[in-house]
């Protein structure tokens, strides 16, 4: 099973593109301790299908907590020549913690 649980805090504001067909992309950074005291910063892209309506971004600045639910997922990325790996959070709703 691919399942992840995230919460922590943002460590920048949201920043979103769209996709050629509508759909928006939310890309956060989530910083979330880790069981030795260190903490871990965890890429995160929130997919939003065009037929949902779109997010309000404002709550999702830097160091908002939020909670997260997803799939991990790695994909490859050509840049200037070199192919880079990234792995990443992807889910499709992303809840503030008050």
């Amino acid at each position: 099973m691919n399942q992840v649980k995230l919460e922590g805090k943002l460590t920048h504001d949201a920043t979103y593109r769209h996709t050629p067909a509508g759909d928006l992309i939310v890309s956060l950074d989530v910083r979330t301790p880790l069981g030795d005291g260190t903490e871990a910063s965890v890429p995160v892209e929130w997919f939003v299908p065009i037929t949902s309506p779109a997010p309000s971004l404002a709550p999702y600045h830097e160091g908002a907590p939020v909670r997260v639910e997803g799939y991990v997922r790695r994909r490859y990325s050509a840049m200037t020549g070199n192919t880079m790996a990234v792995t990443e959070v992807v889910t499709e709703e992303v809840e503030r913690v008050y």
